[in-house]
C-alpha cells in the first residue's frame, strides 16, 4: 500500500501487510498507520471530508473501461455504442461524461469519489 501524502506528495510512504499474518494482526497494523496518516494530515492542517457523492465500485470500473476504450483510439460514439447499444441516453454524451470521470480518477485519486462542484 503507497500513500501520498496531500501536503507533500514527493514524501511518499508504502506499507506492506504479510497475508499470512492473523486477521488480527493485519487490522492492528493497517490501523497503525491509519491513525499515523490521520495524524500527519491534522498537523499539516488538513481535515477528513465525508464524500457527497459516492460511487460504486462497477461505476468507476466502467468509467476506466471508457478510458482504456479512449486510450485505444475509439470515438466516444463508437464506446458509447459498444457498452450501452440498447440504450435511450446520449450515448456519446454518457461515454464522454465517464471518460472525464475516469481522467479525474486518474489524475487526482484523493478526491476523486467526491462530486465536483
Amino acid at each position: 500500500m503507497t500513500y501520498f501524502p496531500e501536503e507533500n506528495p514527493d514524501q511518499w510512504e508504502r506499507i506492506v501487510l504479510n497475508l499470512r499474518r492473523s486477521k488480527r494482526d493485519l487490522t492492528d497494523a493497517f490501523g497503525f498507520f491509519l491513525d499515523h496518516w490521520i495524524g500527519k494530515r491534522r498537523k499539516a492542517g488538513l481535515r477528513q471530508n465525508k464524500p457527497t457523492r459516492r460511487y460504486h465500485l462497477r461505476e468507476c470500473l466502467r468509467f476506466l473501461e471508457v478510458y482504456d476504450l479512449r486510450g485505444k483510439g475509439r470515438t466516444f460514439a463508437q464506446i458509447g455504442e459498444t457498452l450501452w447499444p440498447d440504450s435511450d441516453v446520449d450515448v456519446e454524451y454518457k461515454a464522454r461524461e465517464y471518460f472525464r470521470k475516469a481522467k479525474h480518477l486518474n489524475t487526482q485519486p484523493a478526491t476523486s469519489l467526491k462530486e465536483r462542484e
